[in-house]
């Protein structure tokens, strides 16, 4: 289990990632997807949190679909500078009454299977 922090510069805000689920109206989702770019600073493989010599990178994620079940799927934006992490590698985002669900899943994941994944969970949205 990692981190995400918010904290980092550059990093999308709260407001910002709990923006795609102001609405489930049809014409709020198509815009959601259409404009929104969301960076989160993801800890490197291996990264220990006091680890001084390893920091986040600040990684670009497109959203790309809205599920059945209100997750946002979103999948990384490649980035030249960003080789320890392969292009592919996806977000899905979930609003929960206990707050703002994040996980991360590496490239080897296929996207409707982590969609599944944290839908499993049945945390109350």
């Amino acid at each position: 289990m990692k981190n995400f922090s918010l904290e980092v510069e550059g990093s999308s805000t709260i407001d910002q990632l709990n923006l795609p689920f102001y609405s489930s109206a049809e014409k709020h989702q198509l815009k959601v997807v259409q404009d929104l770019h969301l960076s989160l600073a993801i800890p490197l493989p291996g990264y220990v949190g006091n680890d001084s010599n390893r920091h986040p990178i600040m990684r670009a994620f497109k959203p790309l679909k809205f599920s059945f079940g209100g997750s946002l799927a979103c999948v990384a934006s490649s980035m030249t500078k960003d080789s320890n992490f392969p292009p592919g590698d996806s977000l899905i985002l979930r609003s929960t009454q206990l707050g703002l669900l994040i996980v991360h899943f590496d490239s080897d994941v296929p996207l409707p299977v982590a969609i599944c994944a944290v839908e499993q969970l049945n945390l109350p949205i």
